[in-house]
């Protein structure tokens, strides 16, 4: 029975310690605000086979968008990323930079509206082993400027790209209302 308790006593302070973290998620980089204070898991870029580092994050601005709580944050994340893969029957060479604002609310820890501003994708992808051989070499690219007003507006504007370009907003002005970022058309 003394065996029993001591090993009880043992790892009972490892299994408390174990519930009261939080488990910081696989997908995610962690981003510290508030003077180290408090923290937002951020999703990370997805740039699909091309894995980027964590990138830059700026804090553009805080404004109170809901009306409850601390203001909300809005962030500009960048990121660039490079692949160079050759084998006997392929060549693969790709680079994807992404410029993206996020709007969070602090209070929840939840994301309000996410655009994708600059988006560049410049490939030359060649396959031996297809009839007739595969080679792709191109490039898609947009961007957009995007502006958040002191009274939580989203104004997305002058939007520029490659014909094929097929951006993840529409031009225009977005409202928070009930909770959520809508279009105004």
């Amino acid at each position: 029975m003394k065996t029993v308790w001591l090993f009880l006593s043992c790892i009972w302070p490892f299994a408390v310690l174990a519930q009261s973290q939080t488990v910081r998620p696989a997908d995610a980089n962690l981003y510290v605000y508030d003077g180290g204070k408090d923290t937002l898991y951020l999703k990370k870029l997805d740039l699909g086979r091309i894995q980027l580092p964590p990138g830059s994050v700026t804090l553009v601005k805080e404004i109170q968008i809901d009306g409850v709580g601390a203001k909300e944050l809005v962030l500009f994340r960048r990121g660039v990323g490079h692949t160079s893969d050759h084998g006997g029957s392929f060549d693969i060479t790709e680079t994807k930079n992404i410029g993206k604002y996020e709007i969070w609310n602090p209070d929840t820890k939840t994301l309000l509206f996410e655009a994708v501003s600059l988006w560049s994708y410049d490939y030359d992808i060649f396959r031996a082993s297809m009839t007739p051989n595969d080679r792709r070499k191109g490039s898609e690219k947009y961007s957009y400027d995007l502006i958040v007003t002191d009274s939580g507006e989203i104004i997305i504007d002058n939007f520029c790209g490659s014909k094929d370009a097929k951006p993840d907003h529409n031009i225009g002005t977005y409202r928070f209302v009930n909770g959520k970022y809508t279009s105004t058309k």
